[in-house]
């Protein structure tokens, strides 16, 4: 029996020629159809989430050949292999180390990783140590606050999201450099632009109540979002400080490594009026128009590489880096509550509630370090099967303000509406 695609169905009987028939076009595309290949390249649900992904990175009438491209390369996005991640985050750390390093390095990134994680994690604590000290000692009611409220801390990782596909197919998260082998330029971060085009998915770190309410976590993410799930952050991700732009760089630097800021001001004096001569007045300089002309983003990453290439003693595995901020917060509540006990009381008060813990830990703990937001990053891509929606049912949420008598409660799916059920 052979079939063609444009032609019928030919039969050859044992007994000859006599019983040989042809049978009808429609008869052979029902056989073709029902065991044969599928002739679909995709299908209509994923071809219309092709279509919104697309659209959402500004390729605004996709060609079908752009369609079939991405719903194959989501295929494999979707289904990362360890050695394809240790090679992607071997490419960031070089791009994150100094220049002399980068000659000849291991593509087995993963146990240098751990290696420098724990270096890192050591000469931060001395640092914040030095940062934090503690006069004196708290008293045992604000010590044992101090100890539910570190030990019922935790963190979750999340990729804020505008809209999600109408087809009810999730789309994989994938690194700025994979899309730009798609030709795609979709307003990368700055940390992709820092590193001339991240090999790693971002996402942010949320401080959140370990026993919360059943919807604590919405109430203080009031827009939706994905949420990374815990083994693939644990077993891939790594944590770096996360910077908007080039004065929140400038200005870590400041705080952390002045020497280092130093160093470059003088590797880039020509590039500023004569009476900018030290880092103070660079930053008093810099407004958001000069610090476009002074260090463009097409010229991030050699411009800027001095700075660049010192984020390596910054990078931490997802457990340092939680092990560090669980440490580090407890040991500001405690300089607080032994120098300050007004406001350690105000902290508490504001930590009871189900979006203190985010609003204390960004805006309060955060800034005390001078260190911007942080986020956990994960090699190349992250599939659909890694992340979970978190959709926002109380539209109506506003930003944490001063203790708020008549804050409306998110919704919970336990509770009824009267008004619109009995």
């Amino acid at each position: 029996m052979n079939c063609s695609r444009t032609g019928g169905l030919t039969v050859r009987g044992v007994l000859g020629d006599q019983w040989r028939m042809i049978l009808t076009t429609s008869a052979c595309l029902t056989l073709l159809l029902s065991s044969g290949p599928d002739l679909s390249p995709y299908s209509t649900d994923e071809e219309t989430a092709a279509v919104e992904w697309l659209q959402t990175h500004n390729v605004a009438s996709p060609s079908v050949s752009q369609i079939a491209d991405t719903v194959d390369r989501w295929k494999g996005w979707s289904e990362v292999s360890p050695a394809a991640r240790n090679s992607n985050l071997a490419l960031e750390l070089k791009n994150l180390s100094p220049s002399e390093e980068r000659g000849v390095f291991s593509l087995d990134r993963r146990n240098e990783l751990a290696r420098l994680s724990g270096e890192n994690l050591t000469r931060l604590k001395l640092q914040i140590e030095a940062k934090l000290p503690l006069p004196s000692e708290p008293s045992a009611t604000s010590a044992k606050k101090i100890r539910t409220i570190s030990g019922d801390l935790a963190f979750h990782y999340l990729s804020r999201r505008n809209s999600l596909g109408s087809a009810g197919v999730n789309a994989p998260l994938v690194s700025s450099r994979e899309l730009k082998k798609m030709h795609i330029d979709s307003h990368p971060s700055y940390f992709s632009t820092l590193t001339g085009g991240s090999t790693s998915v971002g996402f942010s770190v949320v401080a959140t109540k370990k026993h919360g309410g059943p919807v604590s976590l919405n109430a203080q993410v009031p827009y939706q979002a994905l949420r990374l799930n815990t083994e693939l952050a644990e077993t891939e991700g790594y944590v770096l400080p996360d910077f908007k732009n080039p004065i929140e760089l400038l200005s870590f630097f400041r705080n952390w490594e002045p020497e280092t800021l130093n160093r470059f001001l003088t590797e880039n004096l020509m590039s500023v009026p004569t009476r900018v001569n030290d880092v103070d007045k660079l930053l008093a300089y810099l407004d958001p128009v000069r610090v476009q002309q002074v260090f463009p983003d097409h010229s991030a990453f050699q411009r800027l590489a001095t700075l660049r290439e010192r984020l390596h003693r910054y990078v931490l595995t997802e457990s340092d880096a939680r092990a560090l901020l669980l440490w580090s917060f407890e040991r500001w509540l405690t300089s607080v509550a032994a120098t300050d006990v007004k406001e350690f009381n105000r902290l508490t008060k504001e930590l009871s509630l189900d979006a203190g813990t985010q609003s204390v830990f960004a805006r309060k703990f955060l800034p005390v370090l001078n260190l911007p937001e942080l986020s956990l990053r994960v090699p190349l891509a992250v599939g659909p099967q890694y992340y979970s929606i978190l959709r926002v049912e109380n539209v109506a949420y506003k930003p944490f303000s001063e203790f708020e008598t008549e804050r409306q409660k998110p919704w919970d799916s336990r509770r009824l509406d009267h008004q619109s059920k009995p």
